[in-house]
């Protein structure tokens, strides 16, 4: 979908309210690889409706949490 992480973009491509980054900067997080409700059912199911395959998202979130990335845990 073009994401770069919540923390990195104001608004996501196409300027929709994305509800996960709204819940990230609730949470103060710097993507939601980093909470612990990882994954929730709003982040697991994004996209899903319009054909989008959730792993690769998912993949790169659990990456970007590992202690290695920037940003990470």
């Amino acid at each position: 979908m073009g994401c770069t992480g919540c923390v990195t973009m104001e608004k996501p491509p196409g300027g929709w309210e994305c509800k996960v980054k709204i819940c990230c900067e609730e949470k103060e997080l710097d993507h939601c690889g980093l909470c612990g409700d990882f994954p929730c059912e709003m982040v697991a199911t994004m996209g899903v409706q319009y054909g989008f395959d959730p792993k690769p998202r998912l993949d790169n979130l659990r990456n970007w949490a590992e202690p290695s990335a920037p940003g990470g845990r």
